[in-house]
């Protein structure tokens, strides 16, 4: 079974499933209402992945673990403070420069001031598997891999970075502009809405969805992507159901061609990014860590080299843990056949990506197709990489908050759009081979991948999860009668 067949279980549609499942929704609403007034912001307690596999399993456990939960305070801000160690001075000055949400507004903030951030960052009442990177293990069997495709020239402390952690050109200057006060009036504004949203996810995910499709598309605030990424794809579910899964899992052993092809690919994963760079740092130990982890819980499907960046992207935002949660809801729910080693999944999605061409940019696709350019030239590592390693980083940050609320749906969108910006102009006198047709695909102009430019883009193609669905059962029927034909 494909992916796109298990677009019932995306977040999209979870509100529909609520609905029939739970008919007395009013008095439900009443106590959302309720809730929203409460002093304290539990945001882990308060959200569902709630699809008809899941469901009954969450309702019968939902009473035990809030009341369970009940003395823990929410990690929703706190848990972006880089170490448990900073001082009183060192806080205030990450949150200028992060614009996190006004600390003194109590009534809007799961915790009171500095001094309670410093608290619960230290104190030992904290679940370890939250808040530490206890998992850590050694890589130096690793290293013999990394270290021979790694300049050791790299002077890590003498490279400045722009906001997003990536080392910046020694003659290009940080990019990093110091917010206006009406700027961060308005960051502080989302945030408040988007910690409203994460204390009261049960609700908003299954009656209010559009809300929260709509947030998304405008983007999601910096300082609480890594909690909006961890909720939208429903991994907080599965990490409170299972919560020592994760360090079983790195005791366990793994084939060992599995475990060298792991070591291959960790110094690849974004090495401009200072969390990757050093071949013995936490960011690659933590990568490795992550799809150990997956390769030992998905056995049969292994490791696949698009799991490593996928991975690298959560471990920017999130800690080790979490990040392999997202690694697992994303395998079940979202991209399930790419991790397979057939690829057949990306076959089909390439060839309904054909289809959405013919009809939404016909003059790329007339290119294309005189040139019998098969779309898994161009599109296997937009899919299977979500994107990551071709558009400009904000733009990426931009996609992956869409793409973990609305599904497949958003990587058709993006998809069309750089086919039409690449080729909308492109006739056989400028592209007379498919070596120049592939480099206009490659080399996108970025003033065309801005934020604004692809929101904007995207916004022109009418795909909806049924569009998916029906172009889906017509390429599947191709493809069976293919197989057929060959055996």
């Amino acid at each position: 079974m494909t992916s796109i067949i298990k677009l019932d279980s995306s977040p999209s549609q979870h509100r529909k499933h609520y609905s029939t499942y739970h008919p007395d929704r009013n008095n439900y609403q009443k106590l959302s209402n309720c809730a929203t007034t409460t002093g304290n912001v539990h945001v882990d307690g308060l959200s569902t992945w709630s699809n008809n596999r899941h469901r009954q399993s969450y309702d019968n456990g939902y009473k035990s673990y809030l009341s369970s939960n009940s003395s823990k305070q929410s990690d929703s801000i706190a848990t972006h403070l880089t170490s448990p160690e900073l001082s009183r001075n060192n806080i205030q000055k990450h949150y200028l420069i992060n614009s996190h949400p006004t600390i003194n507004d109590s009534n809007k903030m799961p915790f009171d001031g500095i001094d309670a951030v410093i608290e619960e960052r230290t104190s030992s009442s904290l679940n370890p598997m939250e808040t530490s990177n206890d998992h850590y293990y050694p890589i130096s069997q690793c290293l013999s891999h990394s270290e021979s495709n790694v300049s050791t020239s790299f002077q890590f402390s003498n490279r400045s970075c722009n906001k997003y952690g990536f080392f910046l050109d020694n003659n290009s200057e940080e990019d990093y502009e110091t917010p206006s006060v009406q700027d961060l009036k308005e960051i502080r504004i989302k945030e408040r809405k988007w910690l409203q949203m994460l204390n009261n996810w049960r609700y908003y995910i299954n009656f209010k969805w559009d809300k929260i499709r709509d947030r998304c598309r405008k983007g999601i605030p910096h300082s609480l992507r890594s909690q909006a990424w961890f909720h939208l794809c429903g991994a907080h579910l599965q990490k409170n159901r299972f919560p020592n899964l994760y360090g079983e899992l790195l005791e366990k052993n793994i084939p060992s061609d599995v475990q060298d092809d792991i070591c291959k690919d960790l110094h690849r994963q974004f090495p401009n990014h200072e969390m990757f760079a050093d071949p013995s740092g936490v960011g690659q130990t933590d990568l490795y860590n992550v799809l150990k982890a997956f390769a030992a819980y998905r056995p049969n499907m292994g490791y696949c080299q698009a799991q490593a960046p996928i991975a690298a992207v959560f471990l920017m935002h999130m800690p080790a843990e979490r990040a392999f949660w997202c690694l697992v809801a994303l395998s079940k729910y979202y991209i399930s056949g790419y991790f397979m080693h057939n690829l057949e999944d990306i076959r089909i999605h390439g060839q309904m990506l054909v289809a959405f061409l013919k009809k939404y940019c016909p003059s790329a696709y007339n290119l294309l197709n005189r040139q019998n350019i098969e779309p898994e030239i161009y599109m296997t590592e937009w899919f299977m990489c979500i994107y990551s390693r071709n558009i400009p980083w904000p733009s990426v940050l931009r996609v992956w908050d869409m793409f973990l609320c609305e599904g497949l749906t958003i990587l058709f969108k993006v998809g069309l759009y750089l086919v039409d910006i690449a080729l909308k102009h492109e006739t056989m006198k400028t592209c007379p081979t498919m070596y120049e047709t592939c480099q206009k695909l490659r080399n996108i102009p970025k003033l065309l991948l801005t934020e604004d430019s692809l929101i904007r883009g995207i916004k022109r193609f009418e795909l909806r999860d049924i569009d998916l669905l029906k172009e889906h059962k017509i390429q599947m029927k191709k493809f069976h009668k293919s197989k057929k034909q060959q055996k």
